[in-house]
Formats: structure tokens, sequence, C-alpha cells
């Protein structure tokens, strides 16, 4: 998530944001974002490319969709996010899903088996997100996509990042830096 404060507020928003995270058993992650105009050597956004507002550079002027679906397994979201903040990707906006695999295949992760519960796994659900992640830098493709397919091998999932800008685009500025 971007959150954006004047540099003077940024301490406090954290140790609030952090506060609040701890009660409710999240770990959060800060870092720093300079927001700078875009050089023209830089490609342009989809938006802007296409003549409409140009990207908000707060939430990053590159800009992929990604999506993943395979079986559910716990972790996956946290596997995927870690990847991503790893590459400077921010996760701007995600959508989850799990598809009920064979309901007589449920087991209780705590080993019980019943009524099906947020806790009640399937071998055979299926987990499907979607997400636009954004970087206010020139994104390394050929890492990302090389560490994506680790992840992807590993985890037994299939993982798309598509884009938005041309990873050739990407590819060429980078090169240029």
């Amino acid at each position: 998530m971007v959150v954006s404060s004047s540099k003077e507020r940024a301490p406090t928003l954290r140790r609030a944001l952090a506060t609040v995270g701890s009660t409710v058993g999240l770990t959060l992650t800060f870092s720093d974002i300079e927001l700078s105009e875009r050089k023209e050597s830089e490609p342009q956004s989809l938006a802007s490319a296409a003549g409409g507002a140009p990207a908000d550079p707060g939430m990053g002027a590159y800009r992929a969709r990604l999506y993943l679906v395979g079986p559910d397994s716990p972790g996956l979201v946290h596997r995927v996010a870690l990847l991503l903040a790893s590459h400077a990707l921010n996760i701007t906006s995600m959508d989850t899903r799990v598809y009920a695999g064979n309901e007589e295949e449920l087991v209780d992760v705590a080993g019980e088996s019943g009524a099906r519960s947020p806790s009640m796994r399937s071998a055979s659900d299926v987990f499907d997100m979607s997400a636009v992640v954004a970087s206010s830098a020139v994104p390394d493709v050929p890492r990302i996509e090389e560490a994506m397919a680790a992840l992807q091998k590993e985890l037994g999932v299939s993982i798309e990042l598509e884009w938005i800008v041309a990873a050739s685009d990407l590819k060429n500025s980078a090169a240029e830096a």
C-alpha cells in the first residue's frame, strides 16, 4: 500500500500504523519513495501515452498486472508480496479468491474435519489472485521475470506479469540508465 505524508509527519504516521498493525497481527515494512518528475527518456504510462492523465508518481510510473492461479496453500500472498517488495514493486490493488474444490477432501488446518470454515482447505481448492503493481523506479524486468519463474516453480502455481508499459521499453530504459 502506498501512503503519503510530509517528511515531518512520516515518523508519527509510521508509529501509528505499526501500533495498529501489531494489534491485528500484521508485520509492516516501510520504505521512503521520493517523488520526482519523469525523465524524457523514461517510458510513459499507458494512460499518458494514450493522451490521458499522466501516472500519479506516488503510485509509480511503471505498472504491471499480476495474475496468479494455482492450488491454494497458506502464505501465497505473503510469498508474492515479498518477491515484489524485493524488486521495489508495490501492490496498489489486489483481489483474491479461493474456488472450493472437492468438499469430501476437506481437512481443517488443525486436523479436524466437519463443516467448512475459513481454516479448512481441500487439496483441490484453487487460489486466484489478480493485482496491479507499480514502481517509481525503472524495474529490472529480466531479474523480476527470473524470480517470478523460480517462485512459480517452487509454489506450483501459474504467475503472469503483464507490463502496462511494454517490458521491452523497460529493458531499453534500464540499459540506457
